[in-house]
């Protein structure tokens, strides 16, 4: 692969936020603007949707785990009071 080399002048600002976005990426500045520019595969971009589906599929997950785990401690607390109850007129 022909590869050239490309210049341009930017701000001091977006200079450094290029690096930190590189560098939070893994990867050197000339791969992040390649990655962003670089139209994505079939492939890639059907992952992406893939990826996106997943995270909103986590997020209900999530929730409703975290239902579940509430109505689990409220029984639990019923069953608790039964049981102390039961332990006060056997006692």
């Amino acid at each position: 692969m022909k590869t050239t080399r490309i210049e341009f002048v930017a701000t001091p600002e977006f200079k450094a936020s290029l690096h930190a976005q590189a560098a939070a990426a893994g990867v050197s500045v000339a791969e992040l603007i390649r990655r962003r520019f670089t139209p994505a595969s079939a492939e890639e971009a059907e992952l992406s949707a893939l990826v996106a589906e997943l995270r909103q599929a986590t997020v209900a997950a999530r929730a409703s785990l975290a239902e579940a785990t509430a109505q689990l401690e409220a029984v639990l607390a019923e069953l608790r009071l039964q049981q102390h109850g039961r332990d006060k007129l056997a006692a």
